[in-house]
C-alpha cells in the first residue's frame, strides 16, 4: 500500500521562487539586450545560461511525499530519494526543526528548502521541505533528514504503523 502526501509551498518558498523567476528572466533580457550589441558568444550566453539554471533547478524540485511499507520515498522529477523505514529510530513533527540553521548545500527557498543544512539542534541533516511550518524529523541512526507533508501528524502516524507492519 502507497500513501502519498502533498509538498505544498509556503509563502517563503512562493516569494523566493517567483522572485528569482524574475529576477533571471529581468536579467536574461538585460543580458539579451547587451549582447545583441556585443558579440555572439554573449548572445548565445544570455540566451542558453538562464534556461539552463531553470531547468537545472527545477529537476531538484520536491513533488510529495510517498510512504510505504518499506520505504520513505520523495519523489523528484527525474528520480526519487528512498530511506528504508526498517533504519528509522525516531519520527516526530517539529514546525520549527530547521530554526536557526545554516545551508551547507543546497537550496534555501527556491523550489524548497532542500539539501544540507546543519543547526544545533539537529546537528548536520539532510532536508527535502516545502513548508518549514509542516517539518517532521525522521532519524535514521546518525543521518538525520526533515521532510514537510501537507498532513504532518497524519505522515507520522502512516510512517509508524509502516515500521509496526500495520499499514493498510
Amino acid at each position: 500500500m502507497r500513501h502519498q502526501f502533498r509538498a505544498e509551498w509556503d509563502k517563503t518558498v512562493k516569494v523566493i521562487t517567483f522572485g528569482v523567476i524574475a529576477l533571471i528572466v529581468g536579467l536574461s533580457v538585460f543580458f539579451l539586450l547587451l549582447a545583441l550589441a556585443e558579440s555572439e558568444a554573449g548572445l548565445s550566453l544570455a540566451i542558453v545560461l538562464p534556461p539552463l539554471i531553470l531547468i537545472v533547478s527545477t529537476l531538484f524540485m520536491i513533488r510529495g511525499y510517498v510512504v510505504t511499507e518499506s520505504q520513505l520515498i520523495i519523489p523528484r522529477l527525474l528520480w526519487s530519494n528512498k530511506f528504508e523505514l526498517s533504519d528509522l529510530t525516531e519520527v516526530t513533527v517539529e514546525p520549527h526543526a530547521m530554526a536557526k540553521s545554516i545551508r551547507m548545500m543546497g537550496s534555501g527557498g527556491f523550489f524548497g528548502f532542500f539539501g544540507r543544512f546543519r543547526n544545533q539542534e539537529l546537528g548536520n541533516y539532510q532536508a527535502f521541505v516545502t513548508d518549514r511550518s509542516r517539518s517532521v524529523v525522521l532519524k535514521f541512526g546518525s543521518k538525520t533528514i526533515v521532510v514537510s507533508p501537507h498532513d504532518p501528524h497524519d505522515f507520522v502516524d502512516k510512517v509508524n504503523r509502516a515500521r509496526e507492519g500495520e499499514l493498510v
